[in-house]
Formats: C-alpha cells, structure tokens, sequence
C-alpha cells in the first residue's frame, strides 16, 4: 500500500506522488520537519481510490499547461504598473515568468530549473512543476 506524509500543521499531503514504503515517507518526512521544524508531521498510508502505486493525485494536460503560461504572460504587464493589492497571481514562479518572452520560454525555465517552482507556497505551481515530462510535453 503506497504511503504519503501528511502534515498536521497545514492539513494536506506533502508530496505529490506517493511512495512504496514506509521507510521511504519516513525519510521525506524527517527532511520536511528539518526545513520546517516548526511543523508537525505524520506518515500515513494513502487510500487508493485517491492514488495507486506512486501515480500523480493531480495531472494537468499538456495544452493546459501550455494554457497557464500564455495567461501568466498576458498577467505580467498588468502585474508591472498594477498596486500590490491589484495584482494577480501567476501560475508559474514569478521569475521564470518575468524574464520570459514567450509561453514557450516560460516553460524551458521551468524545465531547467524546476526546484524554483516545487518551493513555491502555491500548492498550483508546486504542481505544475512536479513531472517535468509534463512541462516537456506542454513545450510547443
């Protein structure tokens, strides 16, 4: 039975794609309570109607992705002249979309950098960024 880690603190699963043994939550669990000591953390099995054997909890199409970028890009001038309060947020991390010209550039940087947007605090571009094979595939 695949197993997740479950944080207490925040009420939501902490990776994106469960893992086969307990042994191997355990260890993803000490490395989030080392970068969130702050936190509380529990290893708990995952149902499987939710997941199976390490499959994704959540999956984007390609041309959806693809769709994500093209919005961030059309955000960013608003974004730019807007107050802090009026702006929207972004799908992708902000600076990949900032130093981007097009929707395609948007998703190179998040291939070549994906660790940028698996940090985010937004559980949306945490997922975008988890299978770079989908960010490959969303490349046009």
């Amino acid at each position: 039975m695949p197993f997740n880690v479950w944080s207490l603190t925040e009420e939501r699963w902490m990776l994106l794609k469960s893992v086969r043994s307990r042994r191997e939550a355990t260890d993803a669990s000490s490395f989030f309570q080392s970068e969130n000591p702050d936190h509380e953390f529990e290893v708990r099995r995952t149902l499987p109607v939710l997941e199976q054997l390490g499959t994704a909890l959540m999956q984007f199409r390609p041309e959806a992705v693809w769709n994500m970028a093209m919005t961030d890009l059309r955000k960013r001038h608003p974004n730019s002249i807007a107050d802090v309060t009026a702006m929207h947020h972004y799908h992708f991390h902000r600076d990949h979309v900032r130093k981007a010209a097009s929707a395609n550039d948007i998703l190179r940087a998040a291939i070549a950098d994906p660790g940028k947007g698996r940090e985010s605090g937004k559980k949306i571009t945490r997922l975008l960024y988890a299978d770079v094979e989908q960010l490959k595939a969303a490349l046009q």
